[in-house]
């Protein structure tokens, strides 16, 4: 069985919907210029109506992380067979609950991941859902944090933001890691970097220069920011500006030492890792 699905994880506020947009510029426009109404062809994986065809059953309302987790490979083996290419969103850790997999290696063609500063996650995840930084802070530092959407229909599993990291790049499938960072000092050879990707693993398309060209103005994020101000965005879903800043270490000004210091010392590995420590 071929496999079909192209993950785009992060944890939230990381860049996944600005990847997203990058990915519906590239896939679903003939010239590139960016549109809301393309995101649309990206959907979020944890939705309770991807999993009525594998239950065989009349729409469960609401769906448990044990009740998902026995459904979700299930769920993606029925993709695989439609055998169309098939990009998914997710903010979940691809950790197991109950022995189940959130995905693997033969259910995933590849996965995108995107990763952000933990000190710049929280300011921005602050902003946008109006929780205290305090809160914030002790989200992303539990292992066990899981969310519910807006309607109270499914349940998400974030863990701890070092976890969430090396659930998705320790699986034995092609990856690529693209930084938040980098999509603001050098897009375009970022989108690159993704298309060159793609490409490694199979998955083709027409990606002319002057495509690519459109592709980055249109996805710059000070024009997400103005098309949101002027058409609106459905995903700002508290009230809030989704695409606010769109800046790299905004926590030099905007967080307390002692909240700068908590997420140090919590993630000091993985941060070093991608270049966020000494």
């Amino acid at each position: 069985m071929d496999k079909n699905i192209i993950w785009i994880a992060s944890y939230p506020k990381s860049g996944n919907t600005w990847v997203r947009s990058v990915l519906c510029s590239l896939f679903y426009t003939d010239d590139g210029n960016f549109n809301f109404n393309t995101l649309k062809k990206i959907n979020t994986f944890d939705r309770p109506f991807y999993f009525d065809e594998v239950t065989k059953e009349k729409k469960i309302s609401t769906y448990d992380l044990t009740t998902l987790a026995k459904l979700r490979i299930k769920a993606q083996k029925i993709f695989n067979k439609k055998n169309t290419l098939k990009f998914f969103k997710t903010h979940a850790a691809n950790i197991k609950i109950d022995g189940y997999d959130y995905t693997n290696q033969e259910t995933t063609k590849c996965a995108i991941y995107i990763v952000r500063d933990p000190r710049d996650v929280v300011l921005s995840y602050s902003k946008f859902s109006g929780l205290k930084i305090d809160d914030v802070v002790k989200i992303i530092k539990d292992e066990k944090f899981t969310v519910k959407n807006k309607e109270n229909q499914y349940f998400t599993h974030w863990s701890r933001w070092d976890y969430h990291v090396s659930s998705w790049l320790i699986p034995n499938y092609p990856k690529i890691v693209l930084k938040y960072e980098d999509m603001i000092d050098k897009p375009m050879q970022t989108i690159m970097q993704l298309i060159m990707f793609l490409k490694s693993v199979g998955v083709e398309g027409v990606f002319t220069d002057q495509k690519i060209i459109n592709v980055t103005k249109s996805t710059n994020f000070t024009n997400l920011k103005k098309m949101e101000t002027e058409l609106g965005f459905e995903e700002s879903i508290y009230g809030t500006k989704f695409f606010n800043v769109g800046k790299k270490n905004q926590w030099k000004k905007d967080l307390s030492i002692e909240h700068a210091q908590d997420i140090e010392k919590s993630f000091a590995e993985t941060m070093k890792k991608f270049g966020y420590l000494n």
